[in-house]
């Protein structure tokens, strides 16, 4: 089957941490999409999804009938 892991990553800087709201400030929303940015591009996630047949994909590419 298809499953699908969401993200939102970035770079943490001045524009990321300016998007935090109440509860949520936006030093912790920049440091935490940098770090799914950091994931998703890790050469070792990248070689294990090869390795194992996952195809990342962006939200754009995904075709779901």
């Amino acid at each position: 089957g298809s499953y699908v892991l969401v993200g939102h990553p970035a770079y943490d800087n001045e524009e990321m941490r300016t998007l935090g709201h109440f509860g949520y400030d936006g030093e912790t929303v920049a440091r935490e999409r940098e770090w799914e940015r950091r994931i998703f591009t890790d050469p070792r996630v990248l070689s294990f999804c090869q390795l194992n047949g996952i195809v990342p994909a962006r939200y754009d590419e995904v075709h779901v009938p």
